[in-house]
């Protein structure tokens, strides 16, 4: 029985991406030069090429998937679950059929799926921008410039904005419960907008009565209190 030759990504790869027309051009991929390679358009579409490096030759095949671009600086996605387009192809297909496969089969679902993409990055930059914009309003509230990000958890949770306040406690016993203190949370979503989440300790029974009376306002009254 004849085995087949496993293919050389690194001498396929440019020949495909020569094959795929004007604007295409073959890199090695940055974790797996051997054996896969960034097929990348001027335009910003990427395709990965790659073969099983661990596949015996009789089984070998060249694998095409479509790659999800890098969101925008400062924007942070969860995984967008877009496929973005995966096919497979015989090890002893030319550069030339390798680029036709691709062209007919991948490319027009990594397409349809950017537009997807771009989408989904125009909602998420349109709710970092109200999220900065109501921080932003929320830290002059609070004269103060120390707003931030949290560090660890899900990415949901790093998307979240913080700030806080801390005055001067008003009794000597139970500092941690007499000392005034506001913790901010500011999050948006493309329905409601930004919203915000308060936690306030260490007030007066007057100051809290006036808090209270401000939201039982608005929800009746829809709008905020005059008081």
């Amino acid at each position: 029985m004849v085995s087949t030759a496993m293919p050389d990504i690194r001498t396929l790869a440019p020949a495909v991406a020569t094959c795929l027309g004007a604007g295409w051009k073959s890199e090695p991929h940055p974790e797996h030069p051997h054996a896969s390679a960034l097929l990348t358009h001027e335009d910003g579409r990427q395709v990965s090429l790659y073969v099983d490096q661990y596949a015996s030759p009789r089984a070998a095949r060249v694998q095409a998937s479509g790659q999800e671009p890098t969101p925008p600086v400062g924007i942070l996605a969860k995984s967008t679950r877009i496929d973005f387009g995966h096919i497979t192809m015989a090890a002893t297909k030319s550069a030339r059929q390798i680029a036709a496969d691709v062209s007919r089969r991948l490319l027009p679902t990594l397409a349809a799926s950017l537009v997807q993409w771009q989408a989904r990055m125009d909602q998420l930059c349109a709710e970092e921008a109200q999220r900065t914009a109501a921080a932003d309003c929320l830290a002059a509230a609070l004269r103060t410039t120390s707003v931030t990000r949290a560090s660890h958890g899900s990415t949901w949770d790093k998307r979240k904005l913080h700030m806080g306040w801390a005055g001067t406690a008003r009794g000597t016993e139970r500092q941690w419960m007499t000392t005034p203190r506001a913790s901010v949370e500011v999050d948006a979503d493309s329905s409601s907008g930004a919203y915000v989440k308060i936690e306030l300790s260490g007030l007066t029974a007057a100051q809290a009565e006036r808090v209270l009376r401000a939201l039982l306002d608005e929800e009746q009254h829809g709008g905020p209190s005059d008081s």
